[in-house]
């Protein structure tokens, strides 16, 4: 039976709302999200989040877009003692103006399976060369057109005076082309393995580097 009022002006009727009154997460309808743009015109967008345990949670949510349709996305989080990360998916199953599916993805993991040992990845993609264009409030990036896949796993061996580290990895971009505006696509590392170490001795700071 709650209303909510504006300058003693009922405007909205609120039939059942609830809400915590600590820190305490809880799940749940978000606020929505009203957007107006020439690229897809009207855009509603419903959050809804999901406080899945207290390390994980989720949010789900549609957006109805007067121009191209119905978008359906979710965001992931997890976080453990050793590990953390998040996962990122956008569906559009038909997109009225171009004739086909769009989809964007984006997953982010860091950790430590132990005390000497760290692992980075992440992975990017979208589905076709105009999504950067069509849907760039969705793609989480300084560079747009520049999608950047990275993995590497790192062992680090302390010494008295030092450090020293090996490392293995690879990158790999996904680079969304505009015919009307092409750009140089970066070098991809197929397999990249190197060994680094710094310290210092007899008040001497010293470092040294090789990869390949």
């Amino acid at each position: 039976g709650a209303t909510l009022r504006f300058m003693d002006i009922p405007i909205l009727p609120i039939p059942e709302i609830s809400f915590p009154l600590s820190s305490k997460r809880k799940s749940g309808f978000l606020t929505p999200i009203i957007g107006l743009g020439n690229v897809n015109g009207v855009e509603v967008s419903q959050p809804y989040y999901l406080n899945l345990a207290p390390n994980r949670d989720a949010t789900v949510w549609g957006t109805l877009m007067s121009k191209r349709g119905v978008d359906l996305a979710g965001e992931y989080r997890y976080l453990q003692p050793g590990y953390n990360g998040s996962l990122n998916l956008h569906e559009q199953w038909h997109d009225p103006i171009v004739g086909r599916e769009r989809w964007s993805g984006l997953w982010q993991h860091a950790g430590s399976p132990t005390r000497d040992t760290e692992v980075q990845a992440r992975w990017q993609r979208a589905s076709d060369d105009e999504y950067w264009k069509d849907f760039s409030g969705l793609l989480s990036s300084v560079t747009p057109r520049l999608l950047n896949s990275t993995g590497v796993a790192k062992m680090h061996w302390d010494q008295d005076r030092g450090r020293t580290t090996a490392y293995v990895g690879s990158q790999h971009w996904q680079v969304l082309q505009d015919a009307a505006a092409p750009i140089v696509a970066p070098y991809n590392r197929a397999l990249q393995a190197g060994v680094r170490g710094f310290g210092h001795d007899a008040g001497i700071d010293w470092q040294w580097e090789t990869e390949a």
